[in-house]
């Protein structure tokens, strides 16, 4: 009697066992599923959303532009999360920029070792992939002047250090950003896709009114951004004829770029270019002090040691938006006019375009 009763209740067991396993099939494929139609939903509405405009644009291209080194897991997380980010019907291609390990950091690293081994097989489902490896250690700021040299107006780039991490909406916005602007005026140099809530140059807050879905900024930005290719080939052009030795410091206001090395901040330069040129950049006004990309503050020569954790929260790393942050987005997007956007000088403070002219560049 005890034995079939056991024999009963171990059928029992097993039965419950098969139902239970039958459940989470079933409930899994329903995910599938739904995570399928919702990705479909997703792409058809951001096909129908400026496809117009797209057809209009049809030749305008963007390009991805990675710098890296030799730190494998930091390449991981970036370009893991441009594969997650929605698709786009515009034309992509991603080219990953490697520099030699220079001073004391190892040239055969393990993590330079796993790098290089994944580099000789990458992939993307967005477009093709081009590894550019450097031949000898040239630093990033000649890592990033000699990048890109577009051959069409055309053209757009966007920027990404191996330490920056991209939204699920990077390529989706992006996209649509340069196909409603484009031609950008000779007057903005790209779109910002780094919430820049600390003017880095005053260390103050940056106060953005609420009605501004977008704005001008006479500020570079070095942790994602959009580059016009005419303006970006000036600014390159600029540079070379500045020559090597050439201190870039805005001697009219004592702004924290001033101390920057020469040698190694591309950034310096360009902010230098964009106060005597009277240039500026288009900066989205993102919900909840979120971003499209986001910075990892990770050792390097312009971080060799790592910020407070009150700064990084406050300043450094933005949360990421995501798919649900799409609609608002969507609508920021449909007065997207840089005629109707409020103009801030390179100290964050409200300005006007009018009287404003080139000066010192001759």
């Amino acid at each position: 009697m005890i034995a079939k009763y056991a024999l009963s209740a171990r059928k029992r067991k097993i039965k419950r066992h098969k139902n239970w396993l039958l459940l989470s099939v079933i409930a899994l494929a329903l995910v599938l599923i739904r995570t399928f139609q919702y990705s479909q939903k997703h792409n058809l509405f951001f096909q129908s959303s400026y496809s117009k405009t797209l057809s209009a644009n049809d030749n305008v291209s963007l390009q991805i532009l990675i710098f890296a080194c030799s730190r494998y897991y930091s390449f991981i997380r970036l370009f893991t999360s441009i594969e997650n980010s929605l698709p786009t019907p515009m034309p992509v291609k991603i080219t990953i920029f490697l520099d030699v390990p220079g001073g004391t950091r190892a040239l055969g690293s393990d993590e330079r070792k796993h790098l290089l081994q994944m580099l000789s097989r990458i992939r993307s489902k967005h477009g093709p992939v081009i590894v550019e490896k450097r031949k000898q250690h040239i630093g990033l700021k000649k890592n990033v002047l000699s990048s890109w040299v577009p051959q069409s107006a055309k053209e757009y780039a966007v920027f990404l250090e191996d330490d920056i991490e991209v939204s699920p909406l990077f390529l989706y916005l992006s996209s649509m950003y340069m196909t409603k602007m484009h031609p950008l005026p000779p007057h903005i140099m790209g779109v910002s896709l780094f919430n820049d809530r600390v003017n880095q140059l005053t260390g103050k807050a940056v106060k953005v009114p609420d009605s501004a879905s977008f704005r001008l900024y006479q500020q570079a930005q070095r942790w994602g951004a959009i580059m016009s290719a005419k303006q970006w080939l000036e600014f390159v052009h600029f540079t070379a004829r500045l020559g090597n030795e050439f201190d870039p410091n805005i001697t009219e206001i004592a702004y924290g770029s001033n101390n920057w090395d020469k040698h190694s901040s591309w950034k310096k330069f360009l902010l230098y270019y964009m106060f005597y040129s009277e240039k500026y950049m288009v900066y989205p006004t993102f919900p909840d002090n979120t971003s499209i990309t986001t910075h990892h503050v990770e050792a390097s020569e312009h971080f060799p040691v790592r910020p407070s954790a009150e700064r990084l929260q406050r300043e450094l790393r933005p949360k990421l938006l995501q798919v649900s942050d799409l609609p608002t987005m969507i609508a920021k997007c449909n007065y997207l006019d840089w005629r109707d956007m409020p103009v801030f000088d390179m100290s964050h403070n409200m300005t006007s375009m009018e009287g404003r002219h080139l000066v010192g560049l001759g």
